[in-house]
């Protein structure tokens, strides 16, 4: 047997290993859906890694993995042109490496970078967008192996090098609703008011404006994503949801309350919810 294969499976076993034993976090396993390939290669000697060793990086998607913040268009044009105040991130998952054969037989490397299925649609419909993502791809695999790759790109004209394998995507154990706090300009502070108790009337929570999206839209869905808009608030700490089989219920007292019907059944235990504070949505994301 090759005795380069055997070391990189022994790797590629070890880090696997390292990131199942976290302590601090919660395992959930998904099998993410093809995108496109980005062909490169190393350009410098890195352990055992060659230089001019073929890399295929996966850009691979699921519904599961938190998406993107929804963002104005002025502020995606900064995080575009890679502008120094540009706040936009695009949340990832990067699979270890693993071993594989180019088409002449040597032995390359392969990484499965995942993200949500929005931006991998983006992707599909904008260029300068495609390049965005795959160049987060490709700092991210450098970063976190140490690796220098070339820019020197090709995408072979295929949706995956490989099969790709199942993520352990590692959950925080932290509260249920996850909160991503805005740049700190990008919510602005409220004059300061004052309001006389007597005059104080308690009133009746509102149903909040929401849709379901199904993913994929045609056929029978693999999941459901819920965006629940709450112009109102800016926190959900307050605030309780319930996620059952055929529906999703939120509640802030004295503000909120939605009781909503689900299309399809889901997955309890496949179910996440993040609230946003500058675009303030509630996002949850369930497996049909």
């Amino acid at each position: 047997e090759d005795p380069e294969m055997q070391r990189l499976l022994g790797e590629f076993n070890r880090r696997v290993a390292a990131e199942q034993n976290d302590p601090t976090t919660a395992p959930s396993e998904i099998l993410p859906e093809p995108g496109y390939v980005v062909k490169t290669f190393t350009e410098s000697k890195v352990g055992d890694w060659p230089a001019g060793m073929k890399v295929f990086v996966n850009i691979c998607h699921s519904p599961l993995i938190p998406p993107p913040p929804l963002v104005s268009d002025e502020e995606l044009r900064r995080a575009l042109n890679a502008e120094d105040n540009a706040t936009y991130k695009v949340p990832l998952s990067l699979s270890p490496p693993r071993p594989d054969r180019d088409k002449s037989g040597k032995t390359c490397l392969v990484f499965d970078a995942c993200v949500h299925t929005d931006p991998v649609m983006k992707a599909f419909a904008d260029g300068d967008f495609r390049l965005f993502l795959t160049e987060l791809a490709l700092e991210w695999v450098e970063e976190k192996h140490k690796l220098q790759l070339s820019r020197a790109i090709t995408s072979p004209k295929m949706k995956s090098k490989g099969a790709l394998v199942k993520h352990t995507i590692r959950r925080p154990l932290r509260p249920y609703i996850a909160e991503v706090k805005p740049p700190a300009a990008a919510v602005p502070k409220s004059a300061p008011t004052t309001t006389d108790p007597k005059t104080v009337i308690a009133t009746l929570p509102q149903e909040p404006r929401y849709d379901i999206i199904a993913e994929p839209a045609k056929g029978k869905p693999e999941f459901l994503v819920i965006h629940i808009r709450l112009p109102e608030t800016r926190t959900t700490k307050s605030g309780t949801l319930d996620i059952e089989k055929n529906r999703v219920i939120f509640s802030i007292p004295n503000q909120y309350h939605l009781d909503a019907p689900l299309p399809h059944p889901i997955d309890t235990e496949e179910a996440g919810a993040q609230f946003h504070r500058g675009t303030r949505v509630l996002t949850v994301t369930a497996k049909v």
